[in-house]
């Protein structure tokens, strides 16, 4: 049993984990920035100790923990939320952290470089994020500023697209205006990761012992193509019109406009490579640290309500 401080504890992906710690034993201390976001089943377990505090105004008072599982983070494409609520959030983090647990940052697998068609843990990160979308400047960013900055054991965990209830899509199919969705790619599989495998290996992640620094990529074996992805979507009623285009044919575009300029990812010639291309993905790592899929992406879809928040 360890102590296991979490933030973002009341977010997607926080609440997953924190239920996944306590089913494998672990006292857990649940940040969160809002005190009404507090789930109230968590008032029937002595085992999670709520705490609230906003980590962008700085360090927080903090107990003594095994480990940190550091989830909060903006998903913003506004630079200003992602400097507040991911860089000013994880410096105050590692400003309040005593005794220097292992530190669990999650980050993403959006940090690759475009043109990767195969990624493992040994890739380098994108070498030109300036040329892409502000998530994944956000990303290598915290990533940098954790290695920078703290001085205890690290593991950078990378999800791929997590999903589950209430949030099924990602962008790696194409643009949703509404009922419509212009489909940008129907070839490859897309880099999904159901919640719940993603809160077991952070968690996994959490209960080593003797680690220095390490890094993880956590996506499913049980990966949909993007016709099968497309077609089980359908099923929430959405899109209701597909409208299908090539990416091949915006990356054109892409390369005419000046990169200089705020442009959304989707007018970056880097970003529509690094989410539309085919690329394949090795999980030996994830597995070695003794993670199991335990849904198939049919089950995982089923178990999520079939349901998404533009449906």
């Amino acid at each position: 049993m360890k102590k296991i401080l979490i933030t973002g504890a009341s977010g997607f992906i926080g609440k997953y984990t924190v239920k996944m710690a306590r089913k494998r034993g672990h006292d857990v201390i649940a940040v969160v920035r809002n005190p009404e976001s507090i789930p109230p089943e968590w008032a029937d377990d002595q085992k999670i100790a709520p705490l609230v505090a906003d980590l962008a105004n700085g360090p927080a008072p903090f107990p003594k923990v095994d480990a940190v599982i550091h989830v909060a983070a903006s998903l913003s494409s506004n630079p200003a939320r992602q400097q507040r609520d991911t860089h000013s959030a994880t410096k105050g983090l590692i400003e309040a952290i005593q005794g220097q647990p292992i530190l669990v940052l999650v980050s993403s697998i959006a940090v690759y470089p475009a043109n990767a068609l195969h990624i493992d843990e040994s890739c380098p990160v994108e070498p030109t994020p300036t040329l892409r979308d502000t998530y994944c400047q956000s990303k290598i960013a915290q990533e940098a500023l954790v290695q920078r900055l703290y001085s205890g054991p690290i593991h950078i965990m990378r999800p791929g697209a997590v999903f589950g209830p209430s949030r099924l899509w990602n962008s790696h199919i194409g643009v949703g205006l509404g009922p419509i969705l212009v489909r940008l790619s129907k070839h490859g599989t897309v880099p999904t990761c159901y919640v719940e495998h993603c809160a077991q290996a952070l968690v996994i992640a959490a209960e080593q012992s003797g680690l220095q620094n390490d890094i993880t990529n956590v996506i499913d074996d049980d990966r949909p193509t993007r016709a099968d992805f497309l077609h089980t979507m359908q099923t929430t009623n959405w899109p209701r019109i597909i409208i299908p285009f090539s990416w091949k044919l915006l990356l054109a575009l892409a390369h005419i406009l000046p990169q200089s300029l705020p442009l959304p990812g989707i007018l970056r010639p880097a970003t529509l490579r690094a989410r539309y291309q085919s690329v394949t993905y090795d999980t030996q790592k994830l597995h070695a640290m003794g993670w199991k899929q335990t849904h198939s992406f049919e089950k995982a879809f089923a178990e999520s309500g079939g349901s998404d928040d533009r449906s």
